[in-house]
């Protein structure tokens, strides 16, 4: 991402359905010359991914509800709520799941980004960002 790039508004910005959850692609992988990826996540009551690895890093920060994660050991869950960041490192077994009565939250870095094509893929788009004309 360069200096004078700017972020697309949020109702503007692309949006996918995975599974149960929205995410809104806020800076994409091909804007920071393949080294991160970020986006929002919102995540229904109950919602969350299968425990599951990748080889990309992934950072959580929690901006509203309350999750349950689990990092490397399945019999050991911790909690997480708003302003809790989650560190999950290239490779570690891991998963969340929204605890709280209402939609959760959160922004995700990626690094490298690589995540953010595979989500693509089996995913539904919701919203895609209008292209400058050329």
């Amino acid at each position: 991402m360069t200096a004078n790039q700017t972020l697309p508004a949020a109702g503007q910005a692309e949006q996918l359905l995975l599974f149960t959850d929205v995410l809104t692609i806020r800076v994409p992988q091909a804007t920071t010359h393949g080294q991160y990826a970020i986006f929002e996540e919102e995540v229904p009551p109950l919602g969350g991914p299968p425990p599951h690895t990748h080889p990309d890093e992934e950072i959580f920060y929690i901006l509203s509800g309350s999750f349950q994660f689990v990092l490397h050991d399945l019999s050991k869950p911790f909690a997480a709520e708003a302003g809790s960041l989650v560190h999950v490192p290239s490779g570690a077994l891991h998963t969340f799941k929204n605890v709280g009565p209402t939609a959760g939250k959160m922004l995700v870095l990626l690094t490298p980004g690589n995540l953010e094509q595979y989500f693509r893929q089996v995913s539904t788009p919701l919203r895609v960002p209008a292209r400058n004309p050329t």
